[in-house]
């Protein structure tokens, strides 16, 4: 049940996160649990009597059993449960894609089949749906700036694929390899990111190792059993590691193939893309918008919208 719905009296049966909590004393001596409760979106205040626990930690998802009083804008809790992962949906708090999940999946499996003719690589790519298919749909595209909402990972994935085929084709480069290393490009955001609680985070793994490593590291240990060619390998691997472009951008080395360079490229165009847009829907139309950091410009605002480009 989302806050906002609360009338006074009404049962409270539901999950959300704690923004924070603190134990306290009631005028009898005993101790109470006071506590912040958000559902993404708006917070109210909680009180949980006779309470012998130690306050709950921020970002904890729980499960809440109580009465709203309007009178005091609180609930008060008959019970307080801990949740874990997987007891609520993933994108009970957080931002999702405004595009359907199950489309777009069924998108990027029209790209792999139409684009990828090399077995070894289609094979390499199904194994990896295979085993990371749900978190692949799940992740976000970034923590900010870009796809920063659940399923972000999936939409960036599909342009930048769509993108580098189309470029691909334009260029002569080699198709199979060029869509294989766009689709596999940001893999290693999977365990980059956490987003079991309020708000996306960065996991222990992403700060020490980044996106780009985590994702060699697991896509080399999965082409070894599927590619049996070692440039090829060396190749896919190449386009990974490379896809930011720059070294400055935290490319492991600066694209020396073809392939690699398209890949790049469409991963730049897509993040800047969503960027412009993003800016055009928080300014009125003839407004020239903020200074943007990450692309180190202002963006006109004409009288067209994201929806007039579309045609």
């Amino acid at each position: 049940m989302k806050i906002k719905n609360f009338s006074d009296g009404v049962k409270v049966e539901a999950f959300y996160v704690v923004k924070r909590s603190e134990v306290k004393k009631a005028s009898n001596g005993n101790p109470y649990l006071e506590i912040q409760l958000s559902d993404g979106i708006d917070v109210v205040k909680g009180r949980r009597f006779d309470y012998s626990d130690k306050a709950i930690e921020p970002n904890s998802v729980v499960k809440v059993l109580g009465k709203y009083d309007q009178k005091f804008n609180s609930v008060q809790i008959y019970s307080l449960n801990m949740a874990e992962k997987g007891e609520y949906p993933a994108d009970l708090f957080l931002p999702k894609c405004p595009k359907d999940v199950g489309s777009m999946w069924e998108d990027l499996l029209n790209i792999l089949e139409q684009y990828v003719d090399d077995n070894e690589l289609k094979g390499l790519l199904m194994l990896v749906f295979e085993k990371h298919g749900d978190d692949f749909k799940e992740a976000p595209g970034a923590l900010a700036h870009h796809h920063a909402y659940l399923g972000g990972l999936l939409e960036h994935t599909i342009a930048v694929a769509d993108s580098a085929s189309k470029l691909a084709i334009t260029y002569k480069s080699d198709l199979s390899l060029t869509v294989a290393g766009a689709i596999l490009h940001d893999l290693g955001k999977i365990w980059e990111y956490k987003w079991d609680g309020l708000q996306f985070e960065m996991s222990d793994q992403g700060a020490l190792l980044g996106h780009i490593s985590l994702g060699i590291s697991v896509i080399s240990i999965y082409a070894k059993s599927t590619i049996k060619d070692e440039e090829k390998r060396n190749k896919l691997l190449h386009i990974i590691g490379s896809h930011h472009g720059l070294v400055e951008w935290g490319a492991i080395k600066e694209p020396m193939i073809p392939e690699a360079v398209i890949v790049a490229a469409a991963d730049n165009l897509d993040a800047n893309m969503f960027k412009i847009y993003a800016a055009q829907e928080d300014a009125q139309p003839g407004e020239v918008t903020k200074w943007d950091r990450t692309m180190k410009r202002h963006i006109w605002v004409k009288e067209k919208t994201k929806d007039d480009y579309a045609g």
